[in-house]
């Protein structure tokens, strides 16, 4: 969602409840609206996942009316410090936006249907749970003592996962990574969700001895994932291109 002018929230509002942070599978539910203005409405509580992380933003309909972007305003940065595990700086208690496709018939107070596109929200589960299986393979066939391969940036969408690595990475060790994460997604496991301590926006994805923090939402064991087909681009002098897709 563009933050263009053309949002304008003369007030603070409340932090949204994020019902997919405390079940991702909710597909539904009745909400109250706290604000209107134009195609934006804000909710007390959402089941829509607001871009972040990576992970595009969900679609679905509110009492009938499209959803077609999703975004997250306002909040308060935290910096987490975690014994062995490395935790970038999240925004929390934020407001969470969503975005009609034409202007809200809604007024302060009225109670709505909220409904997400689900086949799409649960592709973007599996893709985001494999995406971090193809995070691990990756360090573990490229890292060296001492010099690892740093992250630029990452896309999960439902038609796939990519993350772009600084540097020229060897095409010809794909296989490696491939393998790692498949023998990793075959593997019948559970995969949790636990909630940092301090705040329900921050998560640690686990799956047996793997953590990774995380705030996205993911399927709850390997045995919903595919095998999937690794791919290397090259994206300029400095950027290489892991992408994968379920075959």
């Amino acid at each position: 969602m563009d933050a263009s002018p053309s949002l304008m929230i003369d007030k603070p509002l409340p932090p949204t409840e994020k019902l997919f942070n405390e079940d991702p599978y909710i597909k539904q539910v009745e909400a109250t609206v706290i604000f209107v203005q134009g195609p934006y409405v804000v909710t007390d509580k959402t089941v829509f996942y607001a871009e972040s992380g990576g992970q595009a933003s969900d679609t679905g309909m509110i009492n009938g009316l499209k959803v077609v972007d999703v975004a997250k305003r306002g909040g308060n940065r935290l910096v987490v410090k975690k014994e062995g595990i490395e935790v970038p700086a999240v925004t929390i208690d934020t407001t969470i936006v969503h975005m009609l496709a034409e202007d809200a018939p809604f007024k302060i107070g009225d109670k709505v249907n909220m409904e997400i596109d689900w086949p799409r929200r649960y592709n973007l589960m599996r893709y985001h749970s494999a995406s971090h299986f193809l995070y691990y393979a990756a360090h573990k066939v490229y890292d060296k003592e001492g010099d690892e391969i740093f992250t630029k940036g990452c896309s999960i969408s439902d038609e796939g996962a990519r993350f772009d690595f600084f540097g020229d990475i060897d095409g010809a060790r794909i296989p490696e990574v491939e393998k790692i994460a498949n023998d990793l997604i075959s593997a019948p496991a559970i995969i949790t969700m636990e909630a940092e301590a301090l705040t329900k926006d921050i998560h640690y994805w686990r799956c047996g001895n793997i953590v990774i923090p995380c705030g996205g939402t993911h399927v709850r064991s390997t045995e919903e994932l595919a095998p999937i087909k690794v791919k290397r681009t090259k994206k300029g002098q400095n950027t290489t291109r892991l992408s994968g897709v379920f075959i």
